[in-house]
Formats: C-alpha cells, sequence, structure tokens
C-alpha cells in the first residue's frame, strides 16, 4: 500500500503494469487501523495471508480485500482487460479520509511500459498542472453565485396557488413538471372541484 506520508498526485503515475501481464502484489499494513485495499480493473485471487491461511469465503475472485493491522495479503492478478497510456486506474483504502492521508495511488496498463516517458525523477506525468477551470468559466460561477435563484410558484391542477408545507397533512403525491403538462392534465380532470386532489402537480417558472 502506499505509504501513509505520501500523498496522492493526480499528476503522477505510481505503477506501470504491462498489457496481458499476471502480478503478484503483496499489501502490507503498519498502520494504526485495519484497512480494505481495492484495485480497479479486474479481480484478484488472494493467495496467502501472514496471518493466517486464506479463508473459504475468501477463496472466489474479489477487488477488494481486508487487511489487519500488523498484517499482509499477497493475491495475483491478470491485467488483460484494457490498455491506455494516459488513463490510469486507482488502488486505495475504500475510507475516504484514509484516502486523502496517502492510501491512495494509481496505475497504467500499457502495451509498452518502456516507451512511457518518464521526467528526470523518473516519474511519468500525463497531465498538465494547469487547473481544469478556465478563468472565464470562474467568472460565470461567480455571476450565477450573485444571482437569485429562479423563482418558484407552485400550482394546484386546477390553476389555484398552493404552499408545500399545507400539504404535509394530507401527504399527496408532488410531482413537478412543465407548465405545459400542467394545463394539459387540467383538461383531463374530472369536472368536480370538490374532490380532494391525491396528485399536486407543481409548475416551475422558466429560467
Amino acid at each position: 500500500m502506499p505509504s501513509a506520508k505520501k500523498y496522492f498526485d493526480l499528476k503522477i503515475i505510481d505503477r506501470v503494469v504491462k498489457l496481458g501481464s499476471t502480478e503478484a502484489w503483496t499489501i502490507s499494513n503498519n498502520r494504526t487501523f485495519g484497512h480494505s485495499f481495492h484495485v480497479h480493473d479486474g479481480q484478484f485471487k488472494i493467495i496467502s495471508r501472514s496471518n493466517g491461511p486464506v479463508e473459504n469465503y475468501e477463496q472466489g475472485w474479489k477487488d477488494t480485500l481486508y487487511v489487519p493491522k500488523a498484517t499482509s495479503a499477497t493475491f495475483i492478478a491478470k491485467f488483460e482487460e484494457f490498455a491506455s497510456d494516459t488513463a490510469p486506474f486507482l488502488y486505495h483504502c475504500d475510507t475516504a479520509n484514509h484516502e486523502d492521508g496517502g492510501l491512495m495511488g494509481q496505475f497504467l496498463v500499457s502495451k509498452e511500459p518502456a516507451a512511457l516517458k518518464r521526467d528526470a525523477s523518473g516519474n511519468i506525468r500525463f497531465r498538465a498542472a494547469q487547473h481544469p477551470l478556465t478563468l472565464e468559466m470562474l467568472r460565470k460561477i461567480a455571476q450565477q453565485e450573485r444571482s437569485p435563484a429562479p423563482g418558484f410558484s407552485p400550482t394546484g391542477i386546477v390553476g389555484s396557488a398552493f404552499s408545500l408545507a399545507s400539504l404535509t397533512n394530507k401527504k399527496p403525491l408532488v410531482h413537478f413538471s412543465s407548465s405545459a403538462m400542467v394545463r394539459a392534465l387540467a383538461r383531463l380532470r374530472p369536472s368536480s372541484r370538490n374532490r380532494r386532489p391525491r396528485i399536486a402537480m407543481c409548475a416551475q417558472s422558466s429560467v
């Protein structure tokens, strides 16, 4: 597993696997807590555990295994389904704050790993460092944040206004639809207005 002292870096590839190869990975946990380990791009077979035999329920194909603290587990997997030099797969603990602490990495499945370009440190970097949001997009976001929300005027199927709070005792089915659908359904409604509606249609104003 990646070191908890090394944070996940979206721009750096941690491992490269050759397409069609079968690999054995040993996941060691020297941390305070037990961790799950999940790998994308296929399934694996657990072949050994440092703390005892592989139990019967773990004999099948897996994509996640649990590694108690101070133990390790080894599995084998064949990477044969997809290859890309720019679209990596992830391996990680399934606990979000553990991922944030460094228990996550990414790997490429490549047809020709030796052909991948590396920087002076030996790392494979494939994403540009700039933020994907442009300045124009950020300006539009700021403008939307300052704009009031679009108006919302709920009306019943017969055209009378009502509040959603007033419907709590009646517990009707509330369906949000366009004004055109409300008018179409109103034409199909029985003429009696004394019958309590089972369906309240809310028309949302256009933006």
